[in-house]
């Protein structure tokens, strides 16, 4: 008999969660501890000639926190003074208690609905709940580019193909023109890489398709005139008509790539969004899919992954450098545009509420391809 789902690890709760932000001091220690923030207490001070050790002192001035990190040496005119969230950090600029900041963040690793969202943390502007989810997919995005991660290989197969997002709607509200994407992945792992494009032509497809899959690597897709060129270009190449068949006699098909691209689509809507936050949206699905689809410990690895960018505790300890807020050159979240503000929040009807991804294995057969005879499968 299978062992109950009760037994299983669970990582933490959104009730653990609260738990811990109930006060100031194990919000700190949990944020310690993932290294989201740099805890001065006991650290020589900076201060150059100064023998002071840095401690932690009730402060009113400080909005958010009431406290601060000063100098012991105060009786010997040493002033050094440090925020709670002195940067780069995950919590610098922002008017939100650091609580409230990692239970968002909880919430969009978990897909919560924006609107349950809002009901449960308290937060009245759509505005902060959508800059806090492009923060979070801006972690996804630069996970990604620092990754840069080949696919494929001698023995592997990657299925390609590119699919259009957002569709013309004329009845009403602003026009979208859609976004072309071009996507691979590699059978038998979560491996992938997926990227908008303008042009669908042979330059354009064959430099990201060798930017991203290994040499030697046997490659499946539709029978788009750009791709005839692949087996001249160090892939095993093989092909599936799409007007005639879903499989070809050789056993080619594509239905793993169609899938997802289904999955992505269920989650942006059908009517897209704007161009510039394709990218953020398509980062979102590959790290949620390769970092967090199969683990219990979700926000945990998210809270890692933000720390490798966000990380507080590279910052120089010398006096010269220290200045109160975080420095942008890592991109500490900042009051996004007004596009990107209003990017999901603009109209229900051309941009629905977030729903969550469906991970399910039956978006991603391995045997039997998943037949869908609808007519844009293969937009």
């Amino acid at each position: 008999m299978a062992s109950s789902d009760n037994t299983a690890p669970k990582g933490i709760l959104l009730k653990d969660l609260h738990k811990i932000c109930e006060n100031l001091d194990t919000t700190l220690s949990f944020c310690y501890k993932y290294g989201l923030l740099k805890n001065w207490t006991g650290l020589p001070c900076p201060k150059t000639g100064c023998r002071g050790i840095i401690k932690l002192y009730a402060d009113s001035k400080n909005v958010h926190e009431k406290k601060m990190f000063k100098c012991s040496a105060r009786a010997q005119n040493c002033y050094f003074k440090r925020s709670i969230r002195h940067g780069p950090s995950w919590f610098s600029n922002s008017n939100l208690s650091i609580a409230t900041i990692l239970e968002i963040t909880y919430c969009w690793v978990y897909d919560y609905p924006t609107k349950v969202i809002q009901r449960e943390l308290d937060i009245g502007s759509d505005t902060t709940l959508v800059d806090w989810k492009n923060y979070c997919r801006e972690v996804c995005s630069v996970t990604l580019e620092k990754e840069n991660e080949m696919i494929g290989g001698e023995g592997k197969i990657v299925e390609i193909d590119e699919s259009k997002f957002g569709k013309r709607k004329y009845n009403r509200g602003r026009k979208v023109t859609g976004q072309w994407v071009l996507g691979g992945i590699e059978r038998g792992s979560n491996r992938m890489f997926m990227k908008p494009v303008e042009k669908r032509d042979r330059a354009t497809l064959l430099a990201i398709i060798k930017d991203h899959v290994l040499p030697g690597t046997t490659v499946y897709s539709d029978c788009w005139k750009a791709y005839d060129c692949l087996s001249d270009e160090g892939f095993i190449h093989g092909q599936v008509n799409h007007s005639i068949e879903f499989v070809s006699p050789e056993g080619v098909h594509t239905q793993r790539i169609e899938s997802t691209w289904r999955a992505i689509k269920a989650k942006i809507g059908k009517y897209g969004t704007r161009k510039h936050l394709y990218d953020g949206y398509l980062a979102e699905y590959m790290v949620k899919k390769k970092y967090l689809s199969d683990r219990h410990d979700k926000f945990e690895v998210f809270l890692k992954l933000i720390s490798k960018l966000y990380d507080p505790n590279n910052l120089p300890t010398t006096e010269s450098a220290q200045q109160d807020g975080p420095s942008n050159t890592a991109g500490s979240p900042t009051a996004a545009t007004i596009e990107e503000e209003t990017a999901e929040a603009d109209n229900d009807d051309e941009i629905p509420d977030d729903e969550p991804f469906d991970f399910s294995d039956e978006l991603f057969p391995e045997e039997e391809p998943y037949f869908d005879t609808s007519a844009d499968l293969f937009e």
